[in-house]
């Protein structure tokens, strides 16, 4: 990237990401931002998405993929029971890229920022000789943190929202649209130009939402909790796998949502394996001791938010193991895999 632009570029999004509160003594333009941080336990994540890899510019709006962009981040934050406070933004940009597109991805996050909380203080900006590369690096404050690792024996487990919306969007996406469908998806068109269904699970994959005042409201009450972002299945072995234990889930119990259901019957797919295997949901996935229950459910009822209680921490001689009105079934343990 020549310097020119990329200076052009910085005092572009130094006016889009303009400081908002006092906290930031010194942001966007200096070789490092200061920022005033009170006593306490701080939590730091980062995560990257890379074109053709996480999102496909040829239908995914520049504004959303921006938003996304935050909202997969803060969903990390969420899961360990913390607030969203500050966020440094670093992208590899290709040479063919617009300005416009840029701006778009700019407005985006600063929407995904506002929406959430917090502020983006600094970055990088180089140029890409090939994908477009987001990075954002979060950090934020946490009362009481959660992990993956206290999971016990006895434990509910817990997951919001539905399961399985973001990847039939995504197979939908990529692989059934037409360029038709895939315009109307790109230009953010209204959802009575397409299948109301369709646009659903469209929308679950190109802008998640997260419900970020969960974590810190629930993080007290229970033993261990993460977000789904590789599948369920997948981020359940890694509770177990952290906690040393095992678990059973109820497939009769899994949220699906209404639109979930049509899509899979549709194609002669079971909506429950899309939901296990699937990924980018960006729910809370936790387990709690079940004299907990009460509490839980008035957090997330204050909250608007469905959550179903789908199964139980068990014994790690137990292994993982899924069941249904007919008795267990046979799954394996799978999710996104970046390098599968």
């Amino acid at each position: 990237m020549e310097p020119r632009r990329e200076f052009v570029l910085i005092e572009m999004l130094e006016k889009i990401f303009a400081p908002s509160s006092g906290k930031v003594k010194l942001g966007i333009g200096d070789d490092a931002a200061v920022v005033d941080c009170k006593p306490g336990n701080k939590v730091f994540s980062t995560d990257t998405l890379v074109e053709d890899v996480h999102f496909n510019r040829a239908f995914h709006p520049p504004r959303l993929l921006g938003n996304k962009a935050i909202a997969v981040n803060v969903s990390d934050i969420n899961a360990m029971g913390g607030e969203a406070e500050f966020a440094l933004l670093a992208m590899a940009i290709p040479q063919t890229t617009g300005d416009d597109y840029l701006e778009k991805i700019g407005q985006g996050i600063a929407e995904g920022c506002r929406q959430y909380g917090l502020e983006i203080i600094g970055g990088d900006i180089t140029r890409s000789p090939g994908p477009f590369f987001i990075n954002i690096m979060i950090w934020g404050s946490v009362k009481k943190y959660a992990t993956r690792s206290g999971a016990k024996p006895g434990d509910d487990i817990w997951v919001t929202g539905f399961l399985g919306d973001s990847h039939a969007g995504w197979l939908w996406l990529s692989g059934e649209a037409d360029e038709t469908e895939l315009e109307l998806i790109k230009n953010e068109v209204k959802e009575n130009r397409l299948n109301e269904k369709i646009f659903f699970l469209a929308k679950a994959n190109i802008n998640p939402k997260v419900c970020s005042k969960a974590g810190p409201l629930v993080a007290p009450l229970v033993n261990s909790m993460i977000d789904v972002s590789d599948g369920l299945s997948n981020d359940l072995g890694h509770i177990c796998t952290a906690s040393n234990v095992g678990a059973e889930i109820n497939l009769d119990l899994l949220p699906l949502s209404p639109a979930l259901k049509w899509w899979a019957k549709n194609r002669g797919k079971d909506p429950r394996k899309i939901a296990l295997a699937g990924g980018e949901d960006y729910q809370l996935l936790f387990s709690a001791p079940p004299e907990r229950e009460s509490e839980i459910r008035s957090v997330f009822d204050s909250l608007k938010v469905k959550c179903s209680k789908i199964g139980k921490i068990k014994e790690k001689t137990r292994g993982i193991k899924f069941f249904d009105k007919k008795g267990y079934q046979p799954v394996e343990v799978e999710g996104w895999d970046h390098f599968a």
